[in-house]
């Protein structure tokens, strides 16, 4: 599964960034390099804060297993 990250130049200098898959995911950098790295940085956050408040509405009959996409 590929995302795809949008970089648009900011008029102060930088660049903001957000994930055009998953919107709330907004980041931005002084250069491009360091907007690149941030977003993955921000994508990282979602997911992990994401599975951490979807581990308290499991139910504990539950079967939870990984999922790989390729």
């Amino acid at each position: 599964m590929k995302l795809t990250a949008i970089y648009e130049p900011c008029p102060e200098g930088g660049y903001t960034c957000w994930i055009e898959e998953m919107p709330e995911v907004i980041s931005q950098g002084d250069t491009l390099e360091e907007a690149r790295v941030n977003s993955r940085d921000a994508l990282q956050l979602m997911v992990e804060y994401r599975h951490d408040e979807a581990r308290t509405q499991i139910a504990p009959t539950a079967v939870i297993e990984e999922l790989a996409v390729a």
